[in-house]
């Protein structure tokens, strides 16, 4: 028994403008599976010429980036790290930024597949943006300029990944995997904890690769009973001027470090200097 089947598959390319068409096909009923497999490969290819021209399967909800991480600014020699902590609202986003020490507020969205992060620029009205694509698999990268001339171009990108899904009152946490910036120290066998006086200790440097030039070590200090308005700088290099890093008369906390870079920590009460320590991070 013989039987025929005939049609058109026609569809437009969306490249080209151009029209294909595919001649009807005749089928004897004794080569079924050939003709089967003809019309099978047909098909396959109209579904991949109407696929999205997008290859990345993104995220259908609000994209998650609460929580503390990090990014990495640069490349090579020259990358630095920055530690964000956000809390999110739906796409909005806002919190802090910490690096070398010192933090700023900052404000964001992650609308769609788009992220974005913004600072104001010290005596301007400009923004400081970081925008980036997420990827598939959740990660960014992306460009920072400043300003709508978009001014001092840089890359940067993230190694945590965004999680898909975004809860209301829900955070992913630290995903740093290292203490939070604003962490204690916990007690411990240090003779520190110990001492009578005011103290300020430095711990050695931790650097994650050797040549990695971005580390970080925990400061722990303690004015004592004496110093209830004690607060600790920080000058970098030979400079003259002080950043206030904590103001509290005892505690600990991690802070990130240059390679190479000299830092006095200061511990003070009012004018009154009560320890300091100084280092260069090799």
């Amino acid at each position: 028994m013989t039987r025929n089947v005939t049609g058109w598959i026609r569809w437009k390319q969306r490249f080209g403008g151009k029209t294909a068409m595919f001649n009807a096909t005749k089928v004897n009923a004794s080569r079924h599976r050939t003709s089967g497999l003809r019309v099978g490969v047909v098909l396959f290819a109209a579904v991949i010429v109407l696929l999205p021209i997008s290859a990345n399967a993104q995220c259908s909800r609000t994209w998650d980036a609460s929580g503390e991480w990090e990014i990495h600014q640069g490349s090579g020699p020259r990358a630095t790290v920055m530690r964000l902590n956000l809390t999110q609202s739906g796409n909005a986003l806002s919190g802090t930024a910490s690096r070398g020490g010192t933090s700023s507020k900052v404000e964001g969205e992650a609308d769609g597949d788009n992220f974005r992060l913004w600072f104001n620029v010290a005596n301007s009205n400009e923004l400081l943006i970081y925008a980036a694509q997420v990827s598939a698999s959740g990660k960014l990268a992306g460009e920072t300029y400043i300003g709508s001339t978009k001014r001092n171009r840089d890359t940067w990108y993230s190694d945590q990944p965004l999680t898909c899904g975004w809860s209301p009152g829900k955070s992913r946490g630290n995903l740093t995997s290292r203490l939070s910036a604003n962490a204690p120290v916990q007690p411990g066998s240090a003779a520190g904890y110990l001492a009578k006086g005011p103290i300020l200790v430095a711990s050695q440097p931790v650097f994650p690769l050797p040549s990695n030039p971005v580390g970080w070590f925990v400061l722990t200090w303690d004015a004592g009973p004496a110093h209830p308005n004690a607060d600790v700088w920080v000058k970098y290099g030979n400079s003259r001027e002080k950043v206030l890093v904590m103001k509290q008369p005892k505690g600990g906390q991690q802070i990130v470090l240059q390679r190479g870079q000299m830092y006095t920590y200061v511990l003070m009460d009012d004018r009154l200097v009560l320890a300091t320590t100084t280092f260069v991070a090799y």
